[in-house]
């Protein structure tokens, strides 16, 4: 079960080393760097992202669909590559 939370909630998990999103987002994320907001995503399966700063919208600060970034990774692929 999905754990929503309003703009003023979002931020405090902010505040806390969370990242948040919202479906508006489509799948990207939001962190602090330096204490500044910044948008990010991941490049395809790998570990590696990429972010840049942000600025929240007065639809994000009216949102009450803010919840905590998770990331699914696709299980592993288990078999052979035939060449």
């Amino acid at each position: 079960m999905r754990e929503y939370f309003s703009f003023t909630q979002a931020e405090r998990l902010l505040r806390e080393g969370e990242r948040v999103t919202r479906a508006a987002l489509r799948g990207k994320f939001v962190m602090l760097r330096g204490g500044e907001p910044c948008i990010g995503s991941y490049i395809g399966e790998t570990s590696l992202g990429s972010a840049r700063p942000y600025a929240f919208t007065d639809e994000d600060r009216a949102a009450a669909d803010w919840e905590r970034f998770t990331r699914e990774k696709p299980a592993p692929w288990e078999g052979c590559d035939a060449g």
